[in-house]
């Protein structure tokens, strides 16, 4: 059967002639059997009555409370702004609020939904199930705690700085993620006040670059900022340890260990001088290779010897000659 909208029309007889109202005796006992009919007033007091109550539940939805109507198990009321279920038969003269076994809040107020949105998405911000937001920054910015749950793709053509919120009003747990899509030149996070960015446990930095393609999620424990993931985050971890100078390392996550650097060869030449290795491998080098580093047309030869964990000889058919090293073993 298809739903059939009431229309909206006056209530019978709101302004007529119906003071011929039954007693509660005569309600429940009806029409009697009798010759002589019902008068018009009372027609149009029972007429008014039923249309009055179809009007009443039309507008309200949910009926008022009524301290002399007995309501039974299942019930709905509206009370206080609120609206209630009945929980036991027979309730009567006890009012919603007032007797938590005879009845329960039903449904949440405006308020309620409102706060409930508000506490899910801190929560799945808070988890990182979703971005609170994605904003684009081409320039030097401050960010604030609206960012905080966000992800900035930082684009145009870099050589700017980001400064991050502060970690004290930043609540633990709360993350920030970057994505570089930077030109030519990189992208400065850097800290706030003298707060600290842990990029690994045995250090803290003031500031992280990001290259074209890196990325980077921070998060606040309230006082500071740690490192959670990103690309950025690899250089500072132990499986990509380095030491990026003139004599220095590179370390893999596979455990393969790359060292350089130069030396000069023994003042007699041919002798042996010793190399020792900025850090030390697990075991003797697999591979260590020398070749001079002097402009010249004379042939010259280096060769290597003593080869250890922690160094090796190195050796030259001339005096005093710059030599530059490679060394690949592991850690």
């Amino acid at each position: 059967m298809p739903a059939i909208k009431r229309p909206v029309r006056p209530i019978w007889a709101d302004s007529g002639d119906r003071n011929d109202a039954p007693s509660d005796g005569a309600l429940e006992a009806g029409w009697p059997l009798s010759n002589t009919p019902p008068t018009r007033q009372r027609f149009n007091w029972i007429l008014n009555w039923l249309d009055g109550a179809i009007a009443y539940v039309t507008r309200r939805g949910v009926p008022d409370y009524d301290a002399a109507q007995p309501y039974q198990f299942n019930d709905r009321v509206q009370h206080a702004g609120s609206v209630w279920r009945c929980r036991l038969d027979g309730t009567q003269g006890v009012a919603p609020g007032t007797n938590i076994q005879r009845w329960e809040r039903w449904g949440l107020l405006e308020s309620e939904v409102a706060q409930m949105d508000a506490d899910t998405l801190a929560a799945v911000r808070a988890s990182g199930i979703r971005a609170a937001n994605f904003i684009t920054v081409v320039g030097p910015s401050i960010l604030t705690q609206n960012n905080l749950g966000g992800t900035l793709y930082l684009g145009g053509a870099g050589n700017y700085t980001v400064t991050l919120p502060l970690a004290s009003q930043s609540p633990p747990g709360t993350q920030i993620h970057f994505i570089s899509g930077t030109g030519t030149a990189p992208v400065t996070i850097a800290r706030q006040g003298s707060d600290a960015i842990f990029m690994n446990a045995s250090g803290t930095q003031t500031q992280v670059l990001l290259a074209l393609g890196d990325t980077l999620i921070l998060e606040s424990n309230g006082a500071a900022w740690y490192s959670a993931g990103g690309s950025a985050s690899l250089a500072y971890t132990g499986g990509f340890s380095s030491l990026v100078a003139g004599t220095g390392y590179s370390q893999l996550p596979s455990g393969v260990l790359i060292q350089w650097g130069s030396a000069v060869s023994n003042a007699v030449a041919g002798e042996r001088i010793p190399v020792t290795f900025p850090i030390a491998m697990a075991d003797i080098a697999y591979s260590v290779t020398v070749t001079a580093s002097v402009a010249t047309t004379t042939p010259i030869i280096t060769w290597t010897d003593a080869i250890s964990a922690t160094a090796f000889g190195l050796r030259c058919n001339t005096a005093s000659t710059g030599v530059r090293w490679i060394a690949i073993g592991r850690r």
